[in-house]
């Protein structure tokens, strides 16, 4: 999924407005982080905001491939923004993008045909780099015979 977010930056030229009216409250401390700097920080990256009242901004654009989750998107790229207020555009476009590829892929509890499965580990080889997410995280776990063997109380076989 990341990767596939990361072939869309082309379209972060493209910012339109959200479907449905999007608004975003920040905690007053945060409020007053959002300075006119970072505000145009956000409009580089595609995410124009407007104040919309006391602590109230309202979402004017987002990237086109943010469109379908655009509250989502936008209070991860804030919150990421007020915790790390030194980040520049493109460390936070790309911060954004890998959460949102965490988030919407399949978790533990998951139930999968096996045509999924298998779906999943072919497109996992496709990708540029399949060995981690983007946080970092292993995507696959190496088992030696004997550890296999051990986690089902058989030796030998």
């Amino acid at each position: 999924r990341y990767e596939k977010q990361l072939s869309l930056l082309d379209d972060k030229k493209f910012a339109v407005p959200p479907l449905v009216p999007v608004m975003v409250d920040v905690k007053p401390s945060d409020a007053k982080l959002l300075t006119e700097e970072r505000i145009q920080m956000l409009t580089s990256i595609g995410v124009e905001l407007a104040p919309f009242g006391a602590n109230v901004y309202k979402v004017n654009t987002v990237p086109t491939w943010a469109i379908h989750d655009p509250q989502f998107y936008v209070e991860d790229l804030l919150h990421q923004l007020f915790e790390e207020p030194s980040i520049q555009p493109d460390k936070l476009r790309l911060y954004a993008l890998a959460s949102k590829a965490c988030k919407t892929s399949i978790k533990a509890q998951d139930v999968l045909t096996m045509e999924a499965m298998q779906s999943l580990v072919n497109r996992l080889f496709e990708c540029q780099y399949p060995y981690t997410c983007p946080h970092g995280r292993p995507t696959m776990v190496q088992f030696s015979k004997r550890q296999l063997e051990a986690m089902f109380n058989r030796s030998g076989f």
